[in-house]
């Protein structure tokens, strides 16, 4: 395809993150300002326009210089409108003709060796891994072998309702659970995290609503059956014997490692490059990455609405996960109307009725609505087996395996917080109200 410059510096004006992946060579020094100006305007939160970059710019520019500006100004607003693919067709044509122009460089260079050569080689470098990154070579169908090595990264958790359908947890997929207001969204990721662990994968946890502590505290109490107040006896006066309770039954039993972090309002790219860093500090590899609340998540897309930015972040957790060949596990809330829906109804509303939930179910493979019940039973010394609760599981949205659109289970949820399978009550059986 060959590059035009004013596609992608169009297109860069609603897609911050777009201006990082246009490499310097291609632009001249007045295209390099307008980019400038973009990410500066960016950084003040400021959503920019042709009008107020070009304004900007004619600003800080002396008279004579203007008119090129106008000019280009115009050309871009010229330009016609860039869909995804066509915009990642335009950034390989453009790392090409860097790398050519990088090469003719380096060709004037008389003397080998010198800082200007290194540079120039370093540079080439990078833009040869960008490039052979952008796009992954096809596979030829004959390759069977591809196949198999696909199919022993699927992990089949220890929970009947999912191993019984076939419902694995796949690498390459976007997992999402759907709750309402206040719906225990840590509670069920906690609990997933623990299931995944004892299949021996490694995770990284985003804490965003409650405190990395707290998460690991659930692990271990999962773990080791305690309930809070059993908890809080064994730690009184230290953490030590908790812990290392849970590493031997960790070592014991081959079970997965857990990396918390607090990163409320990362954006996806720096998650990637936290993440890739995480696996060399470390030396293994993190499997899959669970994201506490997915509205927390940042992207460079500035957008008017929330429901776009939510979508928006939805398809770049999806690209992500393709790109880094991990499960991706999150969630997201109903808004406040349709919660008192599912309350007062006792129906899980379609997402067609929620725009944010909708917009971002595009991207999801696989999706759970959540339901949470409390227990009208208020023990004064409950023990880990305590039914503090129960949720309700339906599945929303599928693709793998043979549950379908509709299907629920209940799973009582109990002092250690482990959820436990629980069969849902017949109309025979007269319902408690939790």
């Amino acid at each position: 395809m060959k590059l035009n410059k004013t596609q992608l510096l169009r297109a860069s004006l609603k897609n911050g993150e777009l201006i990082k992946s246009i490499p310097v060579e291609i632009l001249t020094g007045l295209e390099q300002q307008f980019v400038n100006e973009i990410q500066s305007q960016i950084d003040l939160h400021i959503q920019p326009t042709l009008q107020s970059v070009t304004r900007s710019l004619v600003d800080q520019t002396k008279p004579e210089h203007r008119p090129q500006i106008i000019e280009l100004a115009s050309l871009i607003q010229k330009a016609a409108a860039i869909d995804s693919s066509t915009q990642q067709l335009q950034l390989y044509a453009a790392r090409r003709l860097a790398h050519r122009k990088l090469m003719q460089l380096l060709l004037t260079i008389d003397e080998p060796d010198t800082r200007e050569e290194k540079e120039l080689h370093l540079r080439l470098d990078q833009l040869k891994l960008d490039i052979t990154a952008q796009f992954s070579k096809p596979t030829n169908a004959r390759d069977w072998s591809l196949l198999q090595k696909q199919d022993e990264k699927e992990v089949y958790l220890d929970i009947e309702w999912l191993k019984q359908n076939r419902v694995p947890i796949k690498s390459k997929v976007l997992y999402g659970i759907i709750t309402m207001t206040n719906g225990g969204k840590t509670i069920l990721k906690t609990w997933l995290a623990f299931e995944l662990l004892k299949q021996g994968q490694n995770i990284l946890f985003l804490a965003q609503e409650e405190p990395k502590e707290d998460c690991i505290r659930r692990i271990h109490q999962q773990a080791l059956r305690l309930s809070e107040d059993e908890y809080r006896d064994l730690t009184r006066d230290g953490f030590e014997f908790v812990g290392q309770k849970f590493n031997a039954m960790s070592d014991e039993r081959g079970w997965g490692n857990i990396f918390v972090a607090e990163w409320a309002g990362i954006k996806i790219d720096l998650l990637k490059q936290y993440a890739t860093d995480l696996e060399a500090e470390a030396n293994l590899k993190i499997d899959g990455i669970i994201i506490d609340y997915a509205k927390l998540v940042n992207t460079n897309t500035k957008t008017n609405q929330e429901w776009e930015r939510v979508g928006k972040v939805f398809e770049e957790l999806k690209v992500l996960a393709m790109q880094t060949d991990r499960w991706i596990i999150t969630s997201m809330q109903l808004n406040r109307e349709a919660s008192e829906k599912m309350i007062q109804k006792g129906t899980t509303p379609d997402l067609y009725d929620v725009a944010g939930a909708y917009e971002a179910t595009h991207h999801i493979n696989y999706a759970w609505v959540a339901r949470l019940r409390y227990s009208e039973f208020d023990e004064p010394n409950p023990d880990a087996n305590t039914i503090k609760g129960h949720f309700d599981l339906t599945v929303q949205k599928e693709k793998y395996g043979n549950l379908h659109k509709g299907a629920t289970m209940r799973f009582n949820w109990t002092g250690d917080h482990t959820l436990v399978e629980s069969p849902r009550p017949t109309p025979n059986d007269v319902e408690l109200p939790y």
